[in-house]
């Protein structure tokens, strides 16, 4: 009778409302105290109320989103975001036996799957994407492990071997860590690896890349969006200049960085811009999806 004259949706919501339940006889009043007694929050702290938590009663706050300012960096959270979410969907599964329960926790964590393969296919068209950030690894202790085992040591690919370098390099394992960092005294005199990457390149690669991301974070405006977008062709093609004796990415010897594109210059073909960095940049790691 309170709710004459009022919409469908107002009388609707009144309906499933907890509260009003309390008033439909005992057999929904029982199920309202059940609830209360299973999570006492449901009726102490909002009266039956939404209550704007995550599954444990935790407040939804900032601290759900998660941005670095690395494009590369955020999209591996992504990734391992939709691997942890599919994982419970399969958990969710173990409670339940009924049939459409089930068919929606199912639709809801292939969907998980999808979202991996977008995120892990949007990260391989960044390039390059390893390591993260601009700063490149420094070589001498890049491919170093140390076995810290007390007991036996584990061996395998992430120790031993190429691993996921790239042909040439392997990792440098070090059995005795104390006697090692006596030897290269604090591992100040530690040398780089014969395969190693020269620390003047690594710092040609990370100016280059500084000036890349200088120009994709450029205040919107016309005139800074060109002078942007010069900087960062420029910058290109001064990646696709390989060196003959390393055959790493660098500058052509001789050569330095010209203020503006020299004239009737061929524009960087964006697959051969790929396909340089790829395979000299990602020395320091594999790119792709993960």
């Amino acid at each position: 009778m309170l709710l004459e004259g009022v919409s469908g949706e107002l009388k609707d919501a009144a309906e499933v409302n907890p509260i009003t339940g309390l008033m439909k006889g005992s057999s929904k009043h029982e199920q309202v105290i059940a609830e209360a007694l299973y999570n006492p929050a449901f009726c102490v702290q909002s009266a039956g109320g939404p209550t704007v938590t995550d599954c444990n009663g935790v407040p939804w706050s900032g601290s759900f989103v998660n941005a670095n300012g690395d494009l590369t960096v955020d999209m591996r959270s992504n990734i391992a975001a939709e691997s942890r979410a599919k994982i419970v969907y399969e958990y969710l599964l173990k409670f339940t036996d009924d049939e459409y329960v089930r068919q929606t926790l199912r639709f809801l964590m292939t969907r998980e799957v999808t979202h991996f393969q977008q995120f892990s296919a949007a990260l391989a068209t960044i390039e390059p994407n390893f390591p993260p950030g601009v700063l490149q690894a420094d070589p001498r202790y890049v491919h170093t492990t140390f076995n810290m085992s007390r007991g036996e040591d584990a061996r395998g690919p992430w120790n031993q071997g190429q691993g996921p370098w790239p042909e040439g390099e392997s990792w440098e394992h070090v059995e005795d860590p104390v006697k090692q960092v006596h030897e290269t005294q604090e591992q100040d005199t530690k040398g780089i690896p014969d395969f190693g990457r020269d620390p003047s390149e690594s710092e040609q690669i990370e100016r280059a890349l500084s000036e890349i991301r200088r120009a994709e974070m450029a205040v919107p405006g016309l005139r800074v969006i060109i002078s942007g977008r010069r900087t960062r062709d420029r910058t290109r093609r001064r990646l696709r200049a390989t060196t003959h004796s390393t055959g790493r990415m660098g500058l052509k010897a001789g050569r330095t960085a010209s203020p503006q594109p020299r004239p009737r210059e061929r524009p960087v073909r964006r697959s051969r811009i790929r396909q340089i960095i790829r395979r000299e940049v990602r020395g320091s790691g594999k790119s792709g999806n993960e």
